[in-house]
């Protein structure tokens, strides 16, 4: 199950919601968080096209984790990954999330964010060619800080003494 709160992303969703119908996705939960804008109008747009996509609009503002919460209650997937309405979920990622938790059964499974700048284009970040093939856990966390750096990319799972929010 994908969870995926939203407020007035409207605009958004429309490129967002349709990069998170993938393969192991039985269902794309949609918790609009009293939008003002027409995200209504634009979800019930996509349910036409996407069939898997289930809707509810609170008649409260519940924040992003009562969102959160509130789709783990509806959901009925054996996992659960919380999306954005701001950010694409790059092709076959659930794939490979659900293949990894598979393999590491006592493990939190994470994806890594990839960051847009105005300049790039987002088919080429898509294809995601860069690899740090050198790396140490500084890498990826700063130890005194506990600063996540979610940027750099390796060919094979990093284990880290901690979880990021997507898992």
């Amino acid at each position: 199950s994908v969870i995926i709160p939203s407020f007035n992303r409207a605009h958004l969703l429309p490129t967002v919601i349709p990069s998170y119908n993938q393969h192991y996705v039985s269902e794309i939960i949609i918790i609009d968080d009293k939008s003002t804008d027409n995200t209504e109008e634009i979800v019930k747009e996509l349910m036409c096209s996407i069939s898997i996509i289930r809707y509810y609009k609170s008649k409260k503002k519940i924040r992003q984790t009562g969102a959160k919460n509130m789709g783990i209650k509806m959901a009925t997937g054996k996992y659960c990954y919380f999306g954005d309405d701001d950010g694409i979920l790059k092709p076959g990622s659930i794939k490979s999330l659900v293949k990894n938790a598979l393999q590491n059964k006592d493990s939190l499974i994470a994806s890594r964010h990839i960051y847009m700048n105005k300049t790039q284009d987002l088919d080429e970040l898509l294809l995601d060619k860069t690899v740090t093939p050198d790396y140490s856990l500084s890498t990826f966390y700063n130890r005194d800080t506990m600063k996540l750096y979610t940027y750099p990319k390796a060919n094979e799972l990093v284990e880290l003494p901690f979880c990021q929010a997507h898992f």
